[in-house]
């Protein structure tokens, strides 16, 4: 009975004496609980169905919804196993002391209940306070009206609560196993030993920057392909072995090296800094690579979000050169016409648009694999091979009439467009006949051109009329399609209304209908603003959180070897100038590592953002850079905190 009175407030004692550990373990997991909940009751609010284009929102939460979990729940176990290390010795005491490994496991269960009810108590209730706020800047994001109802989500505290008592268990479970089969020795002095040192070492070192080297090589020379996601994947996952390799071997290495020359080594603060890293050189490097890795994925991972959302309106702009567009195919396209015109003029008094601009034309379309200045066409071709393009021929009749342009061609002679990159021939073989460009049109109806645009590109082209191929031919090409181009003027409900009553008054082939879709974009890029924000502050809870415990578990492994050079004479100045040397070491080891990553990936994202059509690199750079700036800031500022608790706990007041 005493034992059960005794066991909880042994959990509390221990609890409250190692408040160092305890408590960013705790802020980490209230920080965790908090996003988790209010992720949680965005997800389940009754409106996100009903809204339109809250379904964009939906479904992106729903994948932001599934990473948190992949991230929360790896990263809980990450800052207990912490705790848990940093306890063993004392943990060992207690069992020398006349405890039982089962009353150790009662009291480790009171902990666990404990901690695990502060976690998702203080996470719900951050989250009642804020959830609304992140709810409002959610919907601002996504361009939809903000609305000042937010009730409280008991779905989203059941699951909350059900996946924080999972990674509890999880927790436990781990800590109870790594107890149990430890005997009271080896508690004691479980957070002491040294490691290993690694084999092979210049093997790893030339492996990793080989490694490293191609995932640069893949990043740098990337181009716009079929194969981009793949490389970028693959660069990504040599890049973070070859980081591995780097710092766990080329560390060593360093060290090594110091190590031989006596003029540096054997120098009371080098002397410590130097053999302090040395002893736990695994354990070192992967704490190194955590925080450069953590470091590099904030930095791509914000700086691609706020280079989107900074140049959302180019992107849909590029992408939705018009309002509406209308196909017909049938055997009477003119009749078509004077219908359509007819009832969009109707529209346009029926629906309040004050004026609307409109192109038509007719074009035959052709799929063809166009290389070394030739354009070939089979039926086994598919849009999304290599070199595969769709090509638009429209006569010159149709191409003046349409322009307000009166331009002549002979019968070998065309003008090419493309939306992109404009082609740098002076022929061009079409199905095996050889036509002159006599020019490169710089505007087309319906498209906008940049030259960045190297991938997805559209071709038009202009002839003087399709008896220009030799007979027979003509069953190569689609069936003539009548295309018209609507651009409305007039407030945002109008333009709405008109484009949902169009699409019901003809059996057309094609319907586009980019109001809504600029909307829609716009929706999609600020949700993926609203995540890339969200993901990256998790990150940088991540990266600070493994930052402290690394400092505070090097630290008393440290304070042993200080408290011993200062009993033989070495001053307070240089156990100061010792610690600031060898924790600058710690931080900016890394982060010179994740500038390095991203200076690298900077090639590949511009493609990945360029195949979404945002071609602006400037704004790119700009962007990073910013990113950059602010990680940094907020990086001092983490490095100040832990080097002093390191500082803390190794140096010896008093004498």
């Amino acid at each position: 009975m005493k034992k059960n009175k005794v066991l909880p407030l042994l959990a509390c004692t221990g609890i409250a004496k190692n408040k160092e550990l305890y408590l960013p373990y705790l802020g980490a997991g209230v920080f965790s609980s908090f996003l988790y909940f209010t992720f949680t009751s965005i997800l389940y609010h009754p409106i996100m169905g009903t809204l339109p284009r809250a379904e964009y929102a939906y479904v992106m939460l729903m994948l932001g919804f599934i990473l948190l979990n992949i991230i929360v729940l790896p990263f809980l176990h990450y800052t207990y196993r912490f705790v848990i290390k940093r306890r063993k010795r004392e943990l060992g005491l207690y069992s020398i002391l006349g405890l039982e490994k089962k009353h150790i496991a009662v009291m480790m269960f009171y902990e666990s209940i404990i901690t695990t009810g502060i976690i998702i108590l203080g996470g719900v209730l951050f989250g009642v306070v804020f959830a609304k706020l992140i709810f409002m800047l959610l919907f601002y994001m996504i361009k939809l009206p903000v609305l000042n109802e937010f009730p409280f989500s008991f779905k989203a505290l059941q699951i909350t609560v059900v996946f924080f008592l999972v990674s509890a268990l999880f927790n436990l479970a781990f800590s109870l196993y790594a107890v149990g089969r430890s005997n009271p020795i080896e508690l004691f002095a479980g957070s002491r030993r040294g490691e290993k040192k690694p084999r092979f070492l210049w093997l790893l070192a030339v492996s990793g920057m080989i490694i490293l080297g191609a995932g640069y090589f893949l990043s740098i020379t990337a181009e716009m392909d079929q194969m981009i996601f793949v490389n970028f994947f693959l660069a990504v996952f040599l890049v973070v072995i070859g980081t591995y390799f780097i710092f766990t071997s080329g560390s060593v290495i360093a060290l090594k090296m110091l190590k031989k020359r006596k003029s540096f080594y054997y120098k009371p603060s080098n002397f410590i800094t130097v053999s302090g890293m040395y002893y736990r050189m695994k354990r070192n490097a992967a704490g190194l690579v955590n925080i450069c890795i953590f470091s590099t994925m904030i930095i791509i991972t914000l700086s691609c979000t706020v280079s989107l959302y900074m140049g959302m309106g180019d992107v849909i702009e590029f992408q939705n050169p018009y309002d509406i567009r209308l196909d017909f195919q049938s055997d009477e396209l003119e009749a078509d016409k004077r219908a359509a015109e007819a009832a969009i003029y109707k529209l346009k008094t029926e629906c309040g648009i004050a004026k609307i601009d409109m192109i038509c034309y007719k074009h035959k379309s052709l799929l063809v694999r166009m290389e070394d200045g030739k354009m070939e066409s089979s039926d086994d071709l598919r849009i999304w091979e290599k070199n595969v393009y769709n090509i638009e021929f429209v006569t010159l009749e149709e191409y003046n009439q349409a322009m307000g342009e009166n331009k002549t061609l002979e019968d070998k002679e065309l003008f090419l467009y493309c939306d992109g990159q404009d082609y740098n021939g002076a022929s061009l073989s079409i199905l095996g006949e050889d036509f002159a460009i006599k020019e490169m049109l710089t505007t087309f109806p319906g498209s906008l051109k940049k030259q960045e645009n190297t991938y997805n590109l559209d071709f038009w082209v202009v002839m003087k009329d399709y008896n220009v191929f030799p007979e027979g031919f003509s069953s190569r090409f689609g069936k003539e399609t009548l295309r018209i181009y609507i651009d409305l003027t007039g407030d945002q409900e109008a333009k709405s209304v008109f484009a949902e009553k169009l699409c019901d008054h003809f059996p057309i082939v094609g319907y586009k209908n980019n109001v809504e879709r600029r909307l829609d974009m716009g929706a999609m890029y600020g949700g993926l603003l609203f995540l890339g924000i969200f993901f990256g502050l998790l990150f940088m809870i991540c990266l600070v959180v493994i930052m402290y415990y690394k400092q505070i578990t090097e630290g008393h492994e440290d304070r042993d070897n200080f408290d011993i050079m200062q009993k033989v004479g070495m001053s307070h100045q240089e156990v100061r100038h010792t610690i600031a040397k060898q924790v600058l070491l710690v931080f900016f080891l890394p982060i010179f590592g994740a500038v390095c990553h991203t200076m690298a990936a900077i090639p590949m994202t511009t493609l990945l953002l360029s195949a979404i059509a945002l071609f602006d690199k400037g704004l790119i750079i700009k962007c990073s850079c910013g990113v950059l700036i602010v990680f940094f800031g907020i990086y001092g500022l983490s490095y100040l905190i832990t080097a002093r608790a390191y500082l803390r706990i190794v140096e010896k007041r008093g004498n």
